[in-house]
């Protein structure tokens, strides 16, 4: 992966049958490689490459979360928690970092902004934050950021409206699977069906 770095300035990864999140491990075993052998220049191909994985990584996920609506399903996969562990523990640079902790931001702005959400998903939270060392930062400057691209829907018929968020790494906007009473007369919120 070095050599083909050195010759094209990316890092094109062609699998023939993927297991989940493959794509992603081999990006950033990429990114350790290069630290490990000091190599300059720009990696904003591949960079860009591991985006792309980390965006249809993510639709499949939430693909998958539309279908189960299990509130004990995980907030992430066992494979990408590994990932995330290598990631953070042989500390790569923060852009790659902060990609891989964007992955995170819909099921946690959905966790923090729904007010039904359950205990079992605080407690996971928590302890993948205590786990992985710098994740929860990276994770919390992301929602900071997107905070400020918050914006509501179209009003239903009963007055609420959704509300949705773009996240400034990935460049995507994802609803938030909340609903706000917006008028006059605001009483409450509910939360959304997503």
């Amino acid at each position: 992966m070095a050599l083909q770095w050195m010759y094209t300035g990316n890092v094109v990864i062609s699998l023939v049958k993927p297991k989940p999140f493959e794509a992603i491990r081999l990006y950033i075993q990429f990114f350790m490689i290069a630290k490990a052998l000091k190599l300059k220049g720009s990696y904003s191909n591949v960079e860009k490459s591991l985006t792309a994985e980390l965006a249809t990584a993510s639709e499949k996920e939430i693909d998958e979360d539309d279908k189960d609506k299990n509130e004990k399903s995980s907030i992430i996969s066992t494979a990408f928690k590994e990932i995330l562990k290598d990631a953070f523990a042989y500390t790569i640079e923060g852009r790659t970092r902060e990609l891989l902790a964007s992955f995170l931001l819909k099921p946690y702005v959905k966790h923090l902004l729904c007010s039904d959400t359950n205990a079992t998903k605080t407690k996971e939270f928590k302890e993948l934050f205590q786990e992985i060392e710098g994740l929860e930062l990276d994770v919390l400057r992301l929602v900071g950021g997107s905070l400020s691209s918050l914006s509501m829907g179209k009003l239903d018929s009963d007055g609420y409206s959704r509300s949705t968020l773009w996240c400034p790494l990935t460049e995507l906007r994802f609803d938030t699977g909340s609903m706000y009473k917006v008028g006059p007369f605001v009483k409450r919120a509910k939360s959304g069906d997503t």
